[in-house]
This record gives C-alpha cells, sequence and structure tokens, in this order.
C-alpha cells in the first residue's frame, strides 16, 4: 500500500512539474511574440526599421564578401565598387633618424 502512495505521489509530482514546465515555455514564448508584435508597431508608428533589423542590415554591409560569390542580381555583369578610392594619395618614403627632429 505505501508502494502504491508514492508511486502515485511522484506521478502527481512529475506531472506538476512538467506542465509547469509547459506553462514557462508557453508563457516565455508569448512574451517574445508580444515583444516582436510592438516592436514591429513601433516601427510601423515612427517610420524606421526596426532595431535588429537595421542592425543586421549594417552588419551584413561591413561584412567582406567571400571571394567565390557574386552580388546578387549583377547575372555575370561587372560590378562597381562601393566607394571609388580616387581620394588616395601616394606619398614619397622618406628614411626617420633619430637626429631629424
Amino acid at each position: 500500500m505505501l508502494d502504491l502512495v508514492g508511486r502515485a505521489a511522484s506521478m502527481l509530482l512529475r506531472l506538476m512539474l512538467t506542465l509547469a514546465v509547459v506553462v514557462f515555455t508557453v508563457s516565455l514564448l508569448l512574451a517574445v511574440a508580444l515583444l516582436v508584435l510592438f516592436g514591429l508597431l513601433w516601427s510601423l508608428l515612427t517610420g524606421r526599421k526596426p532595431a535588429p533589423l537595421a542592425l543586421w542590415q549594417r552588419y551584413r554591409e561591413a561584412a567582406p564578401r567571400p571571394r567565390w560569390t557574386r552580388p546578387t542580381g549583377t547575372r555575370g555583369a561587372a560590378v562597381r565598387p562601393a566607394r571609388v578610392l580616387a581620394d588616395v594619395v601616394d606619398v614619397q618614403a622618406r628614411d626617420v633618424t633619430p637626429d631629424s627632429r
């Protein structure tokens, strides 16, 4: 009889803990969904991109492209560089000695 009560209590405790984990997980997912919805509504009201999307876009622009990939939409056409390096100035090198201060 005592073994039956122990098993029933163990099963009830396991069921309660499982239910607590499910409730916690669902509430966490609901909170994240509400935050995403709030962020999207806020971006629509302010007219700006959502901050995570803007941050991801800046990261993608700053990250170097692998050499074997082609920018999308080019189809083999010559790709212009993002910046023209026309303002680079070469200088003459000279030796610096301790006496030339």
